[in-house]
């Protein structure tokens, strides 16, 4: 028969394919009963809780690690503790233990010896999340609070023509991004969106607990969102264009359209295994006079499409021809792949008011003195 603690091992609930124990918030009120049991480290030798100490001075919270039997190995003494108040988050990775606060700093515990214990931990000050302290690199971002690697995200990126969904969920805010099949030798780009989405997911979802903590009683709270997904866009022959396209909500009135353009071009069709490499518009367009050209011929369209009531200053602080304003412009194909035009896209509040809402124009590639085709 398995020995029980490797029983237990298996069935720990160790999030996404990371190898690490289980993980949870303790001093939440409100929080389920499963974040009150001790977590088992990923070997299943040791357990890790957050028990209130009970003294004659005053009661307070200890880090605390035992074997499975219950014979403790390390507690923390009062001046160390973290009160009875407030959120501690905990999670094992391999034998060393992290402890996230609420407040924002982040501790960890590493195994030692003494001379009357041959195994127990001893805490170490880390600082601020993503700083290094001693050597000991930042913890990472799927063991902070709610981020446990993207539960979505499946194990292995799937094959081009299969289409998937990342879905992931914490306190107070939850994502969803979709991603479409592509062509076999467009496949680059999904793990290449992928990993960009999830630092932002990630860094999102550290602001959503951070304002869920300290709002979480307020009965107006709703909880933070981002759902978009990944288009690929029809491209001249030799580019690569996608988006990644998101709804962001982070509370009031409305959510906003948040996107990013990735643009690439073939280093040389001559070559058998030829590369992929991310442009940017200075590779697009010709230079600054012809910069000039195309802002002054997209400021006329808008002025046209958003009438004379439109904030003349406000468009153009937008649509002004520098090249920030202009680094979603996308190459646009004819119907035979020939390079016809540019198409640019100003989010909301970009070039107007919210009403005015996202805004796209097409430019033609005659009327920047070019002939179709030429890049």
């Amino acid at each position: 028969m398995l020995p029980v603690a490797l029983i237990i091992a298996l069935f720990a609930g160790t999030p996404g394919s990371f190898p690490v124990g289980d993980t949870a918030w303790f001093g939440s009120p409100g929080v389920s009963p499963r974040h009150s049991k001790a977590l088992l480290s990923p070997d299943g030798l040791y357990r890790l809780s957050f028990p209130v100490i009970f003294s004659d001075s005053s009661n307070y919270r200890a880090v605390t690690i035992t074997d499975t039997k219950g014979n403790i190995l390390h507690q923390d003494s009062r001046e160390f503790s973290f009160g009875t108040r407030g959120d501690v988050y905990l999670a094992w990775e391999g034998e060393i233990v992290w402890v996230y606060c609420s407040a924002g700093w982040v501790y960890f515990y590493e195994p030692c010896e003494t001379r009357t214990q041959d195994r127990t931990w001893r805490q170490c000050s880390y600082g601020e999340p993503q700083q290094v302290f001693q050597g000991v690199p930042a913890p990472p971002p799927w063991l902070l609070p709610g981020y446990n690697g993207m539960h979505g995200d499946p194990d292995e990126t799937p094959p081009a023509h299969e289409a998937f969904t990342v879905n992931d969920s914490g306190h107070g805010w939850w994502c969803r991004f979709e991603y479409p099949p592509v062509q076999s030798d467009l496949a680059f780009i999904r793990p290449v969106i992928m990993n960009e989405m999830r630092l932002i997911e990630a860094g999102f979802a550290r602001a959503a607990e951070d304002e869920f903590y300290q709002w979480r009683d307020d009965p107006g709270w709703t909880d933070w969102v981002i759902d978009g997904s990944m288009y690929i866009l029809p491209a001249p022959e030799g580019f690569c264009t996608a988006f990644a396209s998101w709804w962001e909500y982070t509370g009031g009135a409305h959510g906003n359209d948040r996107s990013t353009l990735y643009r690439y071009v073939i280093s040389s069709a001559l070559c058998p295994d030829p590369d992929w490499v991310r442009i940017g518009t200075r590779e697009l367009i010709a230079d600054s006079t012809e910069l000039v050209l195309l802002s002054a011929l997209v400021l006329d369209t808008l002025f046209r499409r958003l009438g004379p009531e439109c904030d003349v200053d406000w468009l153009r602080q937008g649509a002004g021809p520098t090249w920030d304003n202009y680094s979603n412009l996308v190459p646009v194909p004819d119907s035979t792949g020939a390079l016809t035009g540019f198409s640019v896209s100003f989010s909301s509040y970009e070039v107007g008011p919210y009403s005015s809402g996202p805004q796209a124009v097409f430019i033609p590639i005659g009327l920047l003195g070019r002939q179709a085709g030429q890049h």
